[in-house]
């Protein structure tokens, strides 16, 4: 007999995971520990690490887990293997993940100082922002850059590296952070626009979109190239270089995006692009202040 298939634990536990969004979770934590260790100059112990890692895991789970809740209606019409739209997660999970994920990330944050877990829950409710609101209108790019230089933000606080020579973080960061939000959006470009979403992706469209992505991507890099040569830094240069090749994958791949799975793709590439160019401009920046 057909329909739907049994919930099992396992399948449960594996929807639970997919309603966080692995994929550029696991991005943002890697190279959100790339930076903790570049903003400490070198390893900062085991615990510290460990409960600075916890901090963004969490409060990325919170952001994603909304994400899925609210799009949820839309995932029913246009992506039905996701997981609540599937059954294998329901909408009090995704709720209950949404709270827990962001109270466990505050305590993380706070075992660093009460200004820590303030600038950490400023950056998840960026996250919240761009899922509740932001999302679906022509300012969506403002929750990626609230949620996102937050993060920068407090990663730099807990390290005592925040200091005026870090405004060129604001600067150089916000193309790469509008970007990689582009990138995000760019595989449900058809599904926003039929449901009525008009966010800054939709509004580009697909013929500008691209070239839109790499044009926000060349002004990071080339802020990124200032920093490394003032700072003379051989691995710092490295890093950028690894950047500008991944990006010039995603670029060969951009070059057919009337498919959502060849835009898929593109952000596939694309996120670890901009961490690793976010990587190498903040090891510059290390060297200069």
């Amino acid at each position: 007999m057909g329909g739907a298939a049994a919930v099992t634990p396992l399948s449960r536990a594996w929807a639970i995971a997919r309603l966080v969004h692995p994929f550029p979770v696991s991005i943002v934590v890697l190279t959100s520990a790339a930076l903790v260790l570049v903003a400490h100059g070198g390893y900062p112990g085991g615990s510290f690490l460990l409960r600075a890692v916890a901090a963004v895991l969490f409060c990325q789970a919170s952001v994603g887990a909304l994400n899925d809740y609210v799009d949820k209606d839309i995932d029913r019409i246009f992506q039905r293997d996701k997981p609540i739209a599937c059954g294998q997660a329901t909408e009090r999970s995704a709720l209950v993940l949404t709270v827990s994920a962001a109270l466990v990330s505050a305590l993380f944050a706070l075992t660093f100082g009460w200004p820590s877990m303030i600038v950490l829950l400023l950056a998840t409710s960026g996250g919240w922002a761009y899922d509740l609101w932001l999302s679906r209108g022509p300012f969506s790019v403002a929750g990626y850059l609230a949620g996102f230089m937050g993060l920068l933000t407090w990663i730099w606080l807990i390290n005592s590296r925040l200091n005026l020579s870090f405004l060129l973080v604001y600067a150089a960061g916000a193309p790469i952070i509008a970007a990689a939000h582009l990138a995000n959006a760019a595989p449900d470009l058809e599904t926003d626009r039929e449901m009525g979403v008009r966010n800054l992706a939709v509004v580009l469209g697909e013929r500008r979109l691209v070239p839109t992505i790499f044009t926000l991507y060349a002004l990071s890099a080339l802020a990124g190239t200032a920093l490394v040569v003032a700072a003379h830094s051989v691995s710092a240069a490295t890093v950028l270089i690894a950047s500008l090749v991944v990006a010039g994958v995603a670029a060969i791949v951009a070059r057919n995006t009337t498919e959502r799975p060849a835009r898929l793709l593109l952000f596939k590439l694309f996120a670890p692009a901009a961490g690793l160019l976010g990587v190498g401009c903040l090891m510059a920046l290390r060297q200069i202040s």
